[in-house]
């Protein structure tokens, strides 16, 4: 696909376990542009358009990459963009993501955050980020003015204002096991609170579930 406006042209696109990626972004305009690399980004965020919010049909082939962009859960990022010059054929941009704690749990595609008014499960710990300007997904600038978070206004009057917030109690481990949510609520001490080799192993398993409640995991 070309996108003429962003003067970038995708070439192939692919997902792995444990990462997001799209390989195969040609820049149409000779060195890639600030615009070009915002695109593998814009990419993953426009599968949202086939999604819906507590349906049936999220799957990580479809939805996989948008999924993990707004996984409750998955508090860093890293992401890294490679020249490679030398292909067959041509020569393309290679971008790839990393998250953690790593989203796109099979239970619960259709869910991935908890709907609601931003910051309103983590009372005590919220980030203002800044407010922006923009049309429908489309941030078009960080020009909003106004005395207070909900009276700002875009001097565009085409544009809405919206002010970030962000939950910053993140857990900083995760569990290993995908049940250790179970396991605790009918045996709770035997799996965080037991003693020996065994007791620490499955305690080492669900690090997040024993050792981070109250925060987001």
């Amino acid at each position: 696909h070309s996108y003429p406006d962003m003067g970038c042209e995708m070439l192939c696109n692919y997902n792995n376990v444990g990462y997001r990626s799209l390989t195969g972004v040609r820049s149409l305009t000779g060195p890639v542009t600030p615009l070009c690399r915002l695109f593998a980004l814009r990419t993953w965020y426009m599968e949202k358009e086939n999604f819906l919010f507590g349906g049936d049909n999220a799957t990580a082939a479809e939805h996989g990459h948008y999924l993990q962009m707004v996984w409750a859960s998955s508090h860093k990022v890293g992401c890294g963009l490679a020249h490679c010059k030398h292909s067959p054929k041509k020569e393309y941009y290679s971008y790839v993501c990393n998250y953690c704690p790593i989203g796109n749990d099979p239970r619960y595609l259709s869910r991935p955050y908890r709907r609601g008014r931003p910051c309103s499960a983590c009372p005590g710990h919220c980030r203002l980020k800044a407010s922006a300007c923009h049309q429908e997904d489309e941030c078009q600038s960080n020009s909003c003015t106004g005395p207070d978070c909900v009276s700002r206004t875009c001097p565009d009057p085409d544009l809405k204002c919206s002010t970030g917030r962000l939950c910053t109690n993140a857990c900083p481990t995760v569990d290993l096991w995908s049940n250790c949510k179970e396991l605790h609520k009918t045996w709770a001490s035997w799996l965080c609170h037991s003693r020996g080799l065994a007791g620490r192993q499955r305690r080492e398993a669900c690090k997040a579930t024993c050792s981070c409640k109250g925060l987001i995991y």
